[in-house]
């Protein structure tokens, strides 16, 4: 039986599995992210700039959004939202005492995933226009 005032033991040796992994997620979603910060750019409708204006500049101009592009985009913010859960789940598991901390950049990269699930579901759709992202 333990007393009151007895400290207890830390028998933690460092970080087992479970606490490393969870670096790893937070990297591979925050890789995502940012990969799918770089299909959303080029999947932009081109559009004409000043200068090719002024100049009467002919070019490739459209203002419908790729829909492959976009489609490749879902599925790596889907993909970034499952690492994030899969994150949380065992950073919940495994926050157990006073020193343990949760992985914040593990829960912004999921809720920026849902975010961007839920306008392409919403609002995208693979229709090609998404209306309040500029186009």
């Amino acid at each position: 039986m333990e007393t009151e005032g007895a400290k207890k033991i830390e028998r933690r040796r460092g970080p087992d599995f479970w606490v490393r992994s969870l670096s790893w997620f937070s990297g591979i979603s925050w890789v995502l992210l940012l990969t799918s910060f770089v299909i959303l750019d080029k999947a932009r409708p081109r559009t004409q700039t000043f200068y090719q204006k002024f100049y009467n500049a002919k070019g490739n101009f459209s203002d419908v959004w790729d829909a492959t592009l976009l489609q490749y985009l879902f599925c790596i913010m889907a993909v970034g939202l499952c690492a994030s859960i899969v994150g949380v789940i065992i950073n919940c598991r495994r926050h157990r005492r006073d020193g343990d901390k949760y992985h914040i950049p593990v829960i912004i990269v999921g809720i920026l995933s849902v975010i961007g699930i839920f306008v392409y579901l919403f609002f995208g759709g693979g229709v090609g226009k998404i209306p309040f992202l500029g186009a």
